[in-house]
C-alpha cells in the first residue's frame, strides 16, 4: 500500500521454481484494490541464457500523476503496456511499450474548467546489443501533437541521432503552473535535430512562443504581444529573442545562451524597454525603461540601467501583504549574518532612476519624486541618493 498509488493485492497464487542453476516465477499479478489496475510478472533466470523477463501493464489510472504536477491540475486516463528484459545481467536488453489509453488534463478555473485532450499515445524503447532507441507520439488538443525519436549509438562515444517535433496548440495550461497568470492565450512550437554524443549533445532547431498573451491580476497588468524564439544550429549558442508589451510600453530581450560553456553556461542577455507598465491597481501605477545586460559564466554579473519615467503612488493605509525587512538587507556598521549580502553566484550595478513623472501621495504627505540609486551586489552596501522636493503638504 503506498498513499499515491493505492493498495494492491495478489490477485491469486503463483508458484515458484528454485534450483542451483534454474529460477522461475510462474504469472503473479498485482491488483489495485476498488479499481481494474493489473500489473502482472513472469520472470526466471538460467545460468545459461540470463534473465528472461516478462511484464504487462492494464488500465493503471493516471490520476495520482497530478500530485506530480505543480498548480491545480487533474490528469483523466489510464496507461497498459509491456516490457521485456532478457539476455545476461551485466548487457541485457531491454524492451519497453507504454500505450496511455486516450485522456485529458484539467484545470479547474473560477469560469469554465480548461481541458486539453490527449490522444492516440505511445512510448517504445529498445536497448539492446549496447545500443538503445526511442519513440514518442502524442496527439494533443484540436491539432497538436508531440513526436519524437531518439537513438543512441554504442560504445563510450554513445553517439546521438534523434528529432523532436511539438505543436502546442493552446497555452491555456500554463495557467496551472503559474497560478498567477489568468486568460493565458498563445501556442508553442517546437522543431529539433539532436546529434553529438550524450557527453556532448548538440540541437538544431527552434523553438517559438506565438500569439501569446495573459492577464497579472495581483498587478492589473494586461500582458500583450508575448513572443519568445530560442534557435540553435548544432554548433554554437543558442540565440534568444522575444517581447511582450504592457500599457503603452514594450520589453525587448536579446542575446544567447551556450548550455554546454565552461565554466557553467554563458548568457548574454539584454532587455530594453520604453514606458512598459509594471502596476496599475487603485494606488499605484508605474511605468519603466530598463537598459540591463546580464552576462557570464558563473558568477554572472547584472549591469545597466532602469529608469522610472512615470510612476503615482496614493496610499490611504498600507496594502495587504505589505512585507517585512528582505533577509538580505544590510545595515552600515553591523557584520552581515549568515545568508546576508550578495548573492554567491551573481553582481550587479545597476543605476535606478526617477523620471520627472514620479509622485507620492499618503499619511498626510504629498510630492514629487527625483533622484538616483545606484544598486551594487558585489559587496552588501548600496549607494543610494533621492530627493524629495514637496508640491503639496
Amino acid at each position: 500500500s503506498e498513499p499515491r498509488l493505492g493498495s494492491w493485492a495478489l490477485a491469486a497464487p503463483a508458484s515458484v521454481e528454485l534450483g542451483a542453476t534454474r529460477l522461475r516465477s510462474g504469472r503473479l499479478c498485482l491488483a489495485r484494490a476498488q479499481v481494474d489496475g493489473r500489473l502482472c510478472l513472469e520472470a526466471g533466470w538460467a545460468e545459461a541464457a540470463g534473465l528472461d523477463v516478462q511484464g504487462q501493464l492494464s488500465a493503471l489510472d493516471l490520476a495520482p500523476l497530478a500530485e506530480l504536477l505543480p498548480g491545480d491540475i487533474a490528469v483523466a486516463g489510464r496507461l497498459g503496456g509491456d516490457f521485456t528484459l532478457s539476455g545476461m545481467p551485466e548487457n541485457p536488453a531491454v524492451r519497453l511499450n507504454l500505450r496511455p489509453a486516450d485522456g485529458r488534463l484539467e484545470l479547474a478555473t473560477d469560469e469554465q474548467p480548461l481541458v486539453l485532450a490527449y490522444r492516440e499515445a505511445s512510448l517504445a524503447a529498445n536497448f539492446a546489443d549496447d545500443r538503445g532507441s526511442a519513440e514518442l507520439n502524442l496527439q494533443l488538443g484540436d491539432g497538436g501533437h508531440a513526436r519524437g525519436r531518439l537513438t543512441l549509438g554504442r560504445g563510450p562515444q554513445r553517439r546521438l541521432d534523434g528529432k523532436v517535433s511539438v505543436s502546442f496548440p493552446d497555452l491555456r495550461l500554463v495557467q496551472g503552473f503559474v497560478p498567477d497568470l489568468e486568460a493565458v492565450q498563445g501556442r508553442l512550437q517546437l522543431e529539433l535535430a539532436l546529434a553529438g554524443t550524450l557527453e556532448t549533445p548538440r540541437a538544431k532547431g527552434q523553438l517559438e512562443v506565438l500569439d501569446a498573451s495573459a492577464r497579472v491580476p495581483g498587478l492589473g497588468l494586461e500582458l500583450q504581444d508575448l513572443a519568445l524564439r530560442v534557435q540553435g544550429d548544432g554548433t554554437g549558442p543558442l540565440s534568444i529573442s522575444g517581447g511582450v508589451a504592457s500599457g503603452n510600453g514594450r520589453l525587448d530581450l536579446t542575446g544567447s545562451v551556450d548550455p554546454a560553456g565552461d565554466p557553467g553556461p554563458a548568457i548574454d542577455l539584454r532587455i530594453a524597454g520604453q514606458a512598459f507598465q509594471v502596476a496599475r491597481l487603485p494606488e499605484t501605477e508605474v511605468e519603466i525603461a530598463p537598459e540591463l545586460r546580464l552576462a557570464g559564466q558563473g558568477p554572472y554579473h547584472l549591469s545597466g540601467s532602469l529608469l522610472v519615467p512615470k510612476a503615482k503612488i496614493e496610499l490611504k493605509e498600507l496594502p495587504k501583504g505589505s512585507v517585512s525587512v528582505s533577509d538580505d538587507e544590510i545595515v552600515v556598521g553591523e557584520e552581515p549574518g549568515p545568508g546576508q549580502g550578495a548573492p554567491r553566484n551573481l553582481t550587479a550595478d545597476v543605476r535606478i532612476a526617477l523620471g520627472d513623472a514620479v509622485s507620492f501621495d499618503g499619511f498626510g504627505l504629498t510630492t514629487d519624486l527625483e533622484g538616483a540609486l545606484q544598486a551594487t551586489a558585489d559587496d552588501p552596501v548600496s549607494y543610494t541618493h533621492l530627493t524629495l522636493p514637496t508640491t503639496g503638504h
